[in-house]
């Protein structure tokens, strides 16, 4: 199967509008609270949706109370946690982190293959106070530390890493966590006090070190891919740094900047046994995200320079963009450095290409990746202008096969982009959550689901007046990729003038189906995205025989002579 990734403002192919394209939306929620953040989102093996966030007094997840710590004059209270969505759009309230003594931050989350929860944060604990995570589980040391809840949220153990350091007067985010399918953990922590402390750790399943690599740097850490997709699955992971610095370190390893520039791009690829495989820097340039993927080990990423660079980002060939000897695009290397493929963005001088840029891995080992914002009247993609809503910013979505061209794009019409924005894939599924903002985004639309941005109780703008316009509401939804409009093997339900009737369905061999207008052709998909069966017709009733077909789902598309229909079978 071809590699995929999601894209946003990606040249080289046609491209379909989908944001009417309501059949491919499962779910559509907010959370509806005045200050809100969603931190990582991730599915557990059976599907489920695991959302990491933090509410505002009077938040809600479903229809419970998020537990808050209390408020503060006009200051609202904040409460951390964990909640979950099903397949079936179903919301659970998980657990609470709220232990205000201990300043506990939860960061970032993963889950492994038998859907342990495990959360990375920070507990500054200045007055020996305990975190109690339930379960008996508590902790009482500064510095970062690591949790392990069941699938059922109860908590299993907590380790704590305070990287040999006594001062943890400030904190920041870690900036990266994955476990492999062995269960082995790779962090990437930061200190932000002197010395400015990095460290690169491998743990076991139990959280015990195995190694890492330690680095003095200056007041900023090295960067993990934003979806977490930073480790492949035998452990070669890939950390970047963008600093001023002219020279840093990484263990026994340094790199020294090229030239006298003012700002430089490192870039180290360590094994699994924590030795350097590729390291090197670059001048006047950025890595914006990226991806490692975790079976072909090839890392995707959203790449910027002023001028030329060295290997792997030498020759690159910028496309329309306002500025001369300015490249912003994709490039794909080998975790080595060696460069297999490269695109340029082709934009107007209307766009906006910004942060927040995520990229994902979608099924069967591809590479994944959302990408940009947008805030334009018109798009400009290869000679081809869309126009926009002029009245609206937009969140926007395109999946690009392995050749870097676009697929499909999806389009959230909103008051405002985001900019904070998470996303994760389970099969065929995606979900994504961005920020609502106050009054722009007063009602949203999603899969016909209308979201009424704002605090759920009216009192909040009333309490917190400083906070009544504050942009902090979160929405979540998923798709299925494979109902998606513009995708290569996918008809785009475009006309509801359109009916069909499928029987019997399920089945075993034989489908009727029966239309209102004459039926030109009919495909049937596996969920991989594969076209496994094909014909044309010229009638409104049609039998078709797919006894060569392995019971399984499938979606069946249907062209008509004025519209076409997907829909979901299922064979015994």
């Amino acid at each position: 199967m071809k590699a995929k990734l999601l894209l946003l403002l990606l040249c080289q192919t046609s491209l379909s509008w989908a944001q009417n394209n309501n059949q491919a939306f499962d779910w559509a929620y907010n959370t509806k609270a005045g200050i809100n953040t969603v931190k990582q989102i991730k599915y557990d093996p059976q599907g489920n949706l695991f959302v990491l966030g933090s509410a505002s007094t009077k938040g809600k997840w479903g229809t419970t109370d998020i537990p808050c710590n209390p408020s503060s004059g006009r200051f609202p209270g904040t409460g951390e946690y964990l909640g979950k969505i099903s397949q079936s759009g179903t919301q659970t309230f998980i657990k609470s982190f709220n232990n205000p003594a201990a300043a506990l931050t939860c960061d970032l989350m993963d889950i492994d293959a038998q859907g342990n929860i495990f959360i990375l944060g920070t507990a500054k604990a200045t007055t020996n106070a305990v975190a109690n995570f339930g379960n008996g589980v508590t902790l009482t040391a500064n510095g970062y530390f690591l949790l392990k809840l069941n699938a059922s949220g109860e908590a299993q153990w907590a380790k704590t890493f305070n990287m040999g350091l006594t001062n943890w007067s400030a904190f920041t985010t870690a900036s990266g966590f994955k476990i492999l399918p062995s269960g082995e953990m790779f962090l990437s922590l930061f200190c932000p006090n002197t010395p400015y402390k990095y460290w690169l750790l491998k743990t076991n399943a139990a959280g015990e070190e195995i190694w890492h690599r330690e680095s003095i740097t200056s007041a900023s850490s090295y960067k993990c891919a934003s979806s977490g997709e930073w480790v492949d699955d035998a452990g070669n992971s890939l950390i970047v740094k963008y600093t001023t610095d002219k020279k840093v370190t990484l263990g026994s390893d340094s790199i020294i900047a090229p030239a006298t520039q003012g700002a430089y791009l490192y870039i180290f690829a360590i094994n699994t046994a924590g030795k350097t495989i590729w390291q090197n820097s670059f001048s006047n340039a950025n890595i914006v995200d990226y991806a490692v993927n975790p079976k072909s080990s090839e890392v995707t990423m959203i790449f910027a320079q002023t001028g030329n660079n060295i290997k792997p980002f030498d020759s690159l060939v910028y496309t329309g963009l306002p500025f001369p000897s300015f490249f912003k695009g994709l490039v794909k290397t080998t975790i080595t450095g060696n460069r297999i493929n490269y695109k340029s963005f082709s934009v107007k001088d209307s766009f906006r290409i910004g942060d927040p840029e995520i990229i994902i891995g979608l099924p069967n080992g591809s590479t994944a990746m959302y990408s940009g914002l947008i805030n334009a009247a018109d798009a400009f993609i290869k000679g081809q202008y869309i126009t926009l809503d002029n009245s609206k910013d937009q969140d926007l979505f395109i999946e690009i096969n392995s050749n870097l061209e676009a697929k499909y794009l999806i389009a959230l019409q909103k008051g405002s982009y985001s900019y904070s924005l998470n996303m994760a894939s389970f099969q065929n599924k995606i979900a994504v959550s961005g920020d609502l903002s106050l009054p722009k985004d007063t009602l949203t639309t999603i899969n016909k689901t209308i979201l009424a941005a704002g605090s759920n109780e009216p009192s909040f703008a009333t309490d917190f007046p400083t906070f009544a316009n504050y942009r902090a509401d979160v929405y979540l939804t998923q798709w299925d990729r494979s109902l998606q409009a513009g995708s290569t093997n996918t008809i785009k339900e475009n006309n509801l003038d359109v009916s069909a009737n499928l029987f019997p369905n399920p089945f075993t061999d034989i489908l009727n189906l029966e239309s209102t207008k004459n039926i030109q052709e009919v495909c049937v998909i596996n969920l991989a995205g594969k076209t496994v069966w094909k014909n044309k017709f010229n009638a409104k009733q049609i039998s078709l025989d797919l006894e060569t077909l392995e019971p399984g789902i499938y979606i069946l598309c249907f062209k008509s002579e004025i519209g076409s229909v997907s829909k979901k079978i299922i064979k015994y």
